[in-house]
């Protein structure tokens, strides 16, 4: 035997079905989603036209293992469970109202348990009972929130007096308090503006520094030779 040693992949899962089998399964998904509620498996083997004890060898093996499919083996009845079990406007309020802070709900995700949930949202959002923020493009709901400050657009008198007691400056008066808080004026002209000179300190020039004579020992002997 060599040194070499041999790769093993590793081969996915054989579930045993293919591209229509999993399609029969987003079609019965979509069923129970619409029946909101517990389904036999009788009821779905009848919507699917699969013929009375095939739907449950083809459907439920893979079914009753997903996470948002809830199965009870002993009575064969399939159930969806939503992302959210709110499928009207109370429960909606009461699941808003019981979230900390100011918490909203993605309408998307409230649609996978209420799909037809868009014509009481807007009523709820006409009463003032719910906030919903909408795309600009086509004003669909995309999130919504509880109301719990009453109704927008109202402001309390109070706050409406003190903001018409402030008092604004004229056009006349902004040139010379926009110059007073440093600012430039847009209706001044730039040029006309006084910039302040800048003083530039001279430097002194540096005198040439000599040089020291240590050998002063022999200054006497140095003399003597240059006279020679």
């Amino acid at each position: 035997m060599d040194g070499k040693r041999s790769n093993v992949y590793s081969q996915p899962a054989n579930t045993g079905m293919g591209s229509h089998e999993f399609t029969l399964i987003h079609h019965a998904i979509e069923y129970l989603k619409k029946k909101r509620g517990p389904v036999s498996v009788e009821d779905l083997e009848s919507y699917m036209s699969t013929g009375k004890g095939s739907g449950q060898l083809m459907f439920v093996p893979y079914m009753k293992d997903l996470k948002f499919i809830n199965y009870d083996e002993a009575n064969s009845i399939l159930e969806y469970i939503p992302a959210y079990n709110i499928r009207n406007g109370p429960a909606l309020l009461a699941y808003l109202h019981a979230q900390p802070g100011f918490t909203g709900i993605s309408v998307k995700d409230l649609k996978d348990g209420w799909p037809d949930c868009i014509p009481e949202l807007e009523k709820m959002s006409e009463r003032g009972e719910i906030l919903m923020l909408c795309s600009k493009k086509d004003s669909v709901p995309r999130i919504v929130w509880e109301n719990r400050y009453g109704p927008l657009g109202g402001v309390d008198k109070e706050y409406v007096n003190i903001w018409h007691d402030v008092k604004l400056p004229t056009v006349a008066e902004l040139p010379a308090m926009l110059q007073a808080a440093g600012l430039k004026p847009t209706s001044i002209d730039p040029a006309s503006i006084k910039k302040e000179s800048i003083t530039v300190a001279e430097h002194k020039r540096k005198k040439p520094r000599r040089g020291k004579i240590t050998n002063t020992h022999i200054r006497g002997m140095l003399k003597d030779i240059k006279m020679s």
